[in-house]
């Protein structure tokens, strides 16, 4: 024990909060141990209906003279005796299934008197047994009260304190312990001492002092809110166990009683050690209700054990039943006649505005019954744009952190805290004006009201250190602090609690900022709105179209000035008459049926109609429905002068056919003569290529043959071999060049077969090598495995050569020339462009050099048979028209990619060919 000094110094310390404990270790601590009982009573557990006994507390017998093990199995009947059996069954028919006063009976086997109390759970009925105190046995059976109760002082009692001076009274008197406490809750579940009722036993004062959260951890509370009455005769006592012991569940064995209702519950150690460092040995504490909500305890002491007789537990006990009602009910005096002040104050709120046309300026005339309505120091409001901040200043960065914050936490409409620096760190500094904050939007285009509270510093007095550290030894059970010596903190960064009344005043404000605005944007919109009419009224009769307007009776309500004048009547003939009575014969006429259906249907309709009288001619009018929620509005307008020209167009058109008809036969007499002439030229310039290159051979086979008739003449045969291989050299010239032209008119005789490209690239590299000589590189890239496609390989030789010599001929100074091969799904074709290419799966044979490129111009022309760029001798200019037939021919294309200056290259794609399941999958 510290000395008396330190105790003092201890006293007079003020301390800031730390770190809170965590409770949730207090709320695993058991409340009670099972299968154990107090030893001042003994208990009888019976299956119902049959009542015969499935479990008894070991120390049965001194109450009912009978062993526990043998009174198990037996009828409840046998063990108190028919008279008291019956009593119990009457009662349980009844529905009493909780005894508020005990049963006296004398048991056939026991010696003394016992009061019996009872209560069920689940299928269960369990009895308790009490023995008749000494000096309460000549009371009659129903011992009643202990003196009268203070009914009439408990009613006149006017604050909870109050209440709870009369309680602890009361309660010492009756019970006689040596002090009495009574505490209520707080929103932290922390209790306070209000009220406090003591002799010298107890030197020191609990009086407004709190007990922490942790003393009274959530499963005892919910307990204590169903078992309100709890009683220690005796807290050195030694629990007695209940036979045969429960294991839930374990196959076979007896479940664990339910022991919330039961006055012989024994007590966890944790509360017993607890009350034991309060130098208390007897206890007896009360629940105080309001409503189903646990709101306090009166709590009896003394330093002695003291058995508690059962006249004074019923007196507390109801008592303990009043006063709850009483709670309730001066929480509720107390909750109306606050809220009763705040709606004075929003009832001044409601006249300020309701007689002020300026809004903004009502809102700053009412800031103080506004700030006095929600109790706070700060108000900020932002309504259509405009910011009001009343009261106490509060920096704006302050004010939008703290919105921000609450935006997130709505509920109902509402969020709101009491410390804001718990929400964010950064609002700490902010705690003299903002610890408290509500935050209510009004309405949905950003618009809100804010409440701001400032901080109020508490010196918050414990009953001992409530954050003592957690004691969780080898036997892992939690210790109670052992000293309740006064122990100060000052307790920081809260405002005042935010309580109903504060919420239903905040949506009151809240409804009555959004009422008066609506009011004033609601007249707003009245006065634009009659602008408007106006407006549009002018609007109708300036218009250079008819307007009529007629209700759902098709009464007619209004027509313009274009209207009249159209329909050549005065105002006083059309409006208010009905529009069959105007024009009779409309009704089963097409325009009748017209207004008819728009009227029902609730759908737009346009129609044009003749109205001419036959005197002046036809007159055309084009009428537009459109249904209101009133009825009809008809615009119409004259489109006479419009048909007119419509007669005058059907008519010009008529003989526009026969124009077009014969403008098209004249075109197209000129398309045929424009392609015979192109025709002829292409014609031209074919059969002058031809007749060009057969003339240059045919001149080297004729002076050949005149040479070997000059020297056979001559009797020479020395040379006559040279002359032949001349003559023979021309003549395979001509038979090459006769083929080219046959593959460019894709009519030669291609022998195809199923070719692997790979294989015949890798057979002509020597031959390509030799072709193009040694001052240019040649890589040879194929792609493994390439599909095999269907082609004349004698062909694509050819091909490829000559592609080798033009990529030769393009790298006069050398570079390097490329053959790859590879394959090309489908899916690729997509972004390709060449002309008449099947989609499908192709293999692609390319070419490339690092030559001089071709330019635009020749590119296009590239294709074309006898064209070239190089010089006379040096090609006829059929090679790469003889690869596009040949391509064309085998079902696939050529393509080239070339740029000046920097290479050529010539993809010629041929078409996969997988066998004849492959040739069945193709889609062409």
């Amino acid at each position: 024990m510290a000395s008396k000094e330190h105790n003092q110094e201890r006293s007079n310390c003020i301390m800031r909060m730390p770190a809170m404990q965590d409770l949730s270790v207090c709320d695993k601590e058991t409340i009670h141990e099972p299968e154990l009982i107090q030893p001042f009573g003994a208990l009888l557990a019976m299956e119902m209906p049959g009542l015969r006994v499935a479990r008894a507390s070991d120390n049965l017998e001194p109450f009912l003279g009978i062993a526990a093990a043998d009174a198990i199995g037996r009828s409840l009947r046998d063990l108190i005796g028919d008279e008291p059996f019956s009593r119990l069954t009457d009662a349980l028919r009844n529905g009493e299934l909780h005894s508020v006063s005990p049963m006296l009976m004398t048991p056939p086997a026991g010696d003394h008197v016992c009061h019996m109390y009872y209560n069920s759970t689940g299928t269960m009925l369990i009895a308790e047994f009490e023995a008749e105190q000494e000096e309460s046995s000549t009371r009659s059976p129903d011992p009643g009260l202990l003196g009268d109760l203070p009914f009439k002082a408990i009613h006149e009692c006017r604050s909870h304190e109050a209440l709870a001076r009369l309680l602890a009274r009361e309660m010492r008197r009756v019970t006689g312990f040596d002090r009495v406490i009574v505490y209520r809750f707080d929103e932290d579940w922390h209790g306070i001492v209000i009220a406090e009722d003591r002799n010298e036993r107890y030197t020191h004062s609990f009086l407004g002092h709190h007990f922490p959260a942790s003393d009274i951890p959530v499963p005892a509370r919910k307990l204590f809110s169903l078992n309100r009455l709890r009683m220690i005769p005796d807290v050195a006592y030694t629990p007695v166990p209940v036979l045969p012991h429960g294991e839930a569940g374990k196959a076979g064995s007896h479940a664990r009683l339910d022991m919330t209702y039961c006055m012989l519950r024994n007590v966890a150690p944790v509360h017993l050690e607890y009350l034991s460092n309060m130098d208390v040995r007897a206890s007896l504490t009360i629940s105080i209700m309001c409503g189903d909500q646990l709101w306090g305890m009166v709590t009896c002491h003394n330093g002695t054990a003291a058995p508690i007789p059962l006249h004074a537990r019923q007196h507390c006990k109801v008592l303990g039943e009043v006063a709850s009602y009483a709670v309730a009910s001066i929480a509720r005096n107390e909750q109306m006649h606050k809220g009763e002040l705040r709606r004075s104050e929003l009832r001044k709120v409601q006249d300020i505005f309701g007689d002020s046309a300026d809004f903004p300026e009502a809102i700053r005339s009412a800031s103080a019954p506004m700030l006095s309505a929600i109790d706070a120091e700060a108000l900020i409001i932002k309504l259509d744009g405009q910011l009001f901040e009343l009261g106490s200043t509060v920096p704006p960065a302050v004010h939008e952190l703290v919105r921000g914050i609450l935006e997130k936490e709505l509920r109902g409409g509402l969020a709101y805290s009491r410390n804001m620096s718990a929400l964010d760190a950064g609002l700490a500094s902010a705690a003299r004006s903002a610890s408290g904050a509500l935050y209510c939007p009004l309405g949905e285009r950003g618009n809100y009201l804010l409440a701001l509270r400032g901080e109020v510093v508490e010196a918050r007095n414990w009953a001992g250190n409530p954050y003592k550290p957690v004691d969780l030894p080898a036997s892992g059970r939690l210790h109670p602090r052992k000293s309740f010596e006064l122990w100060q903190e000052s307790v920081r960064g809260y405002s005042k609690r935010w309580d109903n009344v504060d919420l239903d005043a905040a949506k009151e404000l809240r409804r009555l900022l959004l009422e008066r605005n609506e009011q004033i944007a609601r007249k707003a919109f009245e006065g634009a709105w009659q602008q408007e009419r106006d407006r549009s009224s002018d609007i109708l009769e300036a218009m250079g179209e008819g307007f009529l307007l007629v209700d759902r009776d098709f009464t007619i309500l209004r027509i313009n000035a274009e209207g009249l004048r159209l329909t050549g009547k005065g105002a006083g003939d059309i409006v208010g008459r009905k529009l069959w009575e105007v024009w009779p014969n409309a009704y089963e006429s097409f325009s009748g049926q017209a207004y008819r259906r728009a009227m029902q249907e609730r759908i737009s309709l346009s129609i044009e109609k003749d109205v001419g009288d036959g005197h002046q001619g036809p007159l055309w009018i084009h009428i537009r429905i459109y249904p209101s929620s009133d009825g009809l509005a008809l615009f119409f307008s004259d489109i006479t002068q419009r048909k007119n020209m419509e007669a005058a167009l059907r008519s010009i058109n008529d003989t526009l056919e026969e124009r077009v008809a014969e403008r098209t036969e004249e075109l197209k007499r000129a398309h045929e003569q424009l392609l015979q002439s192109q025709k002829m030229e292409a014609l031209g310039q074919l059969t002058g290529g031809i007749a060009h290159d057969f003339n240059n051979l045919l001149s080297s086979i004729v002076s050949s043959h005149d040479m070997l008739r000059l020297r056979l003449e001559q009797g020479n045969v020395r040379e006559l071999e040279r002359y032949v291989g001349t003559a023979s050299r021309a003549t395979e010239r001509a038979a090459n060049l006769t083929q080219r032209l046959l593959s460019f008119a894709r009519k030669q005789d291609l022998r195809a077969a199923p070719l692997d490209i790979n294989g015949l690239v890798e057979n002509l590299r020597e031959l390509i090598e030799q072709a193009v000589g040694s001052g240019i590189r040649v890589e040879i890239v194929t792609e493994a495995p390439v599909w095999t496609t269907l082609c004349d390989a004698h062909q694509l030789e050819n091909a490829l050569l000559n592609l080798t010599i033009n990529a030769r001929d393009a790298m006069s100074q050398g570079g390097t020339l490329s053959v790859t091969t590879r394959n090309v799904p489908r899916d690729q074709l997509a972004g390709m462009t060449l002309a008449q290419l099947a989609p499908g799966d192709y293999v692609c044979v390319s070419v490339s050099d690092t030559g001089t490129g071709m330019p635009p111009e020749v590119v296009e022309r590239a294709f074309d048979p006898f064209f070239t760029t190089k010089p006379p001798g040096k090609g006829t200019g059929l090679g790469l028209s003889m690869i596009y037939g040949f391509a064309q021919q085998s079902g696939g294309a050529i393509g080239i990619d070339t740029r000046e200056g920097q290479g050529t290259t010539v993809h010629l794609y041929l078409p996969r060919h997988g066998g004849d399941e492959d040739m069945r999958s193709r889609s062409y």
